[in-house]
Order: structure tokens, then C-alpha cells, then sequence
């Protein structure tokens, strides 16, 4: 398995893949609409002899507090499809993307996922930084992030997403 960036080829396999790893076309339609806004984002894929058996995304997020507005990224989705599953696809690409982001001196990365799955790569609710999401009803353990800059984050505040994310609630 080889993980790469995502290329303009890899977009029809990425969809099939989305479609078949989640009940509904919700998180195709957000990393269509993100391709479309052409922001800045890491998106890898997995690759099996030719074939995309997993991807990963990571978009700009923030922290706001009042005027104070730290930048940082949010890792949604993780898709995997679930031929593959279970054999360490998604992990991988998780260790990679943030791997890159750790170079890039990134000051965060938020995910709203498994609170049992998510911490073996460093993830911790985000409340322990006095940070919550700007999603309302999301449980605290589910909520999380890693801080690789926690002067950067301060004294907290509301984590957003990237808008086209708003689809997902």
C-alpha cells in the first residue's frame, strides 16, 4: 500500500469510496464542495495496486475567541472501504496527514470521531484546552484535538470547521 496525495484522476475512485465507507452521500457532497472552494487542504490516498482502498482530508479549521483567531486544521473524513478494513488503512493515513501537519508546524488538528480510537495518535478532548466545537450537542469525549502549539491556543475558545462542513449537521 502506497499512501499519496490525492490527484485529479483519483476524484472518481474517492466518491465510489465515500459512497460505499458511509450510510449517505453527505461527506461526497462536502469534498466536492471543498474541491469547488479550492482552499487549501492535505488530502491523501492509500493505494493498492492501482486501486484508492482509503483517503483522508484535512482542511483549514480555527479557534475564535473574540477577535482572537487561531489557525489550525480539522481532519474529517476518514474513509476506508470496507474491503479494507481493519487491516490499518485508515490508521496510516491518519499517522501520515499528521505527520505532514507536524511538519508544517501546524498549532492544531480537531477531529469529531470514536473517543477509543482516536487517542492512539495523540488526540485528547479538546475541552482539556477549554476549546469546544462550534457544533451544538457534540459529547466532550467526542470532541477532540491535538495541540502542537498550546501557546498559539491560549485560553481556548470555539473551534470551527471549514462552512461546507454546516451540511453534515
Amino acid at each position: 500500500m502506497i499512501i499519496r496525495p490525492e490527484t485529479p484522476d483519483d476524484v472518481p475512485a474517492i466518491r465510489t469510496l465515500l459512497l460505499a465507507a458511509f450510510p449517505t452521500a453527505i461527506e461526497n457532497e462536502i469534498v466536492d464542495q471543498i474541491r469547488e472552494a479550492d482552499c487549501e487542504q492535505i488530502s491523501l490516498v492509500a493505494d493498492e495496486e492501482g486501486q484508492i482502498v482509503g483517503q483522508i482530508l484535512f482542511t483549514p479549521a480555527t479557534i475564535e475567541r473574540g477577535k482572537h483567531v487561531v489557525n489550525g486544521w480539522g481532519l474529517a473524513p476518514v474513509s476506508v472501504l470496507p474491503k479494507a478494513q481493519g487491516r490499518g488503512v485508515g490508521a496510516e493515513l491518519i499517522r501520515q496527514g499528521l505527520d505532514q501537519l507536524r511538519v508544517m508546524d501546524a498549532n492544531f488538528v480537531i477531529v469529531l470521531g470514536d473517543p477509543k480510537y482516536y487517542p492512539k495518535f495523540g488526540f485528547q478532548p479538546s475541552s482539556q484546552w477549554n476549546v469546544r466545537s462550534e457544533l451544538a450537542g457534540v459529547p466532550d469525549e467526542a470532541f477532540m484535538m491535538i495541540a502542537y502549539c498550546e501557546d498559539a491556543i491560549g485560553d481556548g475558545g470555539i473551534a470551527k470547521y471549514r462552512k461546507e462542513f454546516a451540511s453534515a449537521v
